[in-house]
């Protein structure tokens, strides 16, 4: 049995929870020991992207002394993860390299380390899409994986054709470019409306709130789930 400890987003804790169980009992179908740690509370990067520095380095100075860095950390969060691994070795050089060796998005620790082939999916309805962040995509340059992890669900995806494109949201610029951030958010929502999309599915619950709710707005029946949820059976 792998031990992992599960880091769970401040905005997936408060908004979704959900996820966090999904993700505990993904984890623990692919024979996991799941420790969770109450202690911990915010990767810091809402304060990065303002410019807080000194905020955000204290949040990346807790995060490391609140887990065990011979048990690595998995986040359901490819934007946390690549706060985590691109920007804690700038912010503190020495403290941050075992955290950062340690540290890994649920995408790539199951097709790295688990046998992630043999998992049950859930019986989805409908024409599937998958989003990937620009964090999944840029930082973490999780494509591949991706790719791997999606042909062995034996579900039938759709071509994403904005798939290297921002959804909008990036944390504070949908606050301080609103207009901007929704524009960019119609574009995505109405390309797939047109192609018929009847599910969407991203490891990034960040970008699904963004997506979800301009969906919404207008009506639109599109589905929106965590990556976890597809293999909720």
């Amino acid at each position: 049995m792998t031990k992992v400890q599960l880091f769970v987003p401040c905005y997936i804790q408060e908004l979704q929870v959900n996820i966090a169980t999904q993700t505990t009992k993904l984890l623990q179908k692919l024979n996991c020991e799941v420790i969770l740690v109450p202690s911990h509370t915010c990767c810091g990067q809402v304060f990065l992207n303002m410019g807080h520095y000194e905020e955000a380095t204290k949040l990346a100075a807790k995060y490391i002394t609140d887990f065990d860095w011979k048990i690595p950390v998995v986040l359901p969060s490819p934007s946390c993860t690549g706060m985590i691994c691109s920007h804690y070795p700038s912010l503190l050089p020495n403290e941050s390299k075992e955290a950062v060796a340690q540290t890994f998005d649920l995408i790539d620790f199951m097709v790295n380390n688990l046998d992630y082939r043999k998992l049950p999916i859930a019986p989805l309805q409908g024409k599937l899409l998958y989003h990937q962040s620009c964090s999944s995509l840029r930082e973490l340059k999780q494509k591949q994986n991706i790719e791997k992890l999606l042909t062995a669900s034996k579900l039938t995806w759709e071509k994403n054709p904005s798939c290297e494109e921002c959804c909008g949201f990036g944390g504070m610029f949908s606050m301080k470019f609103s207009s901007i951030s929704v524009a960019m958010a119609e574009q995505k929502v109405e390309q797939w409306v047109a192609l018929g999309i009847d599910i969407v599915v991203s490891a990034d619950y960040s970008c699904v709130l963004h997506l979800e709710s301009y969906a919404k707005k207008q009506n639109h029946p599109i589905q929106f789930l965590h990556i976890s949820d597809i293999y909720a059976v």
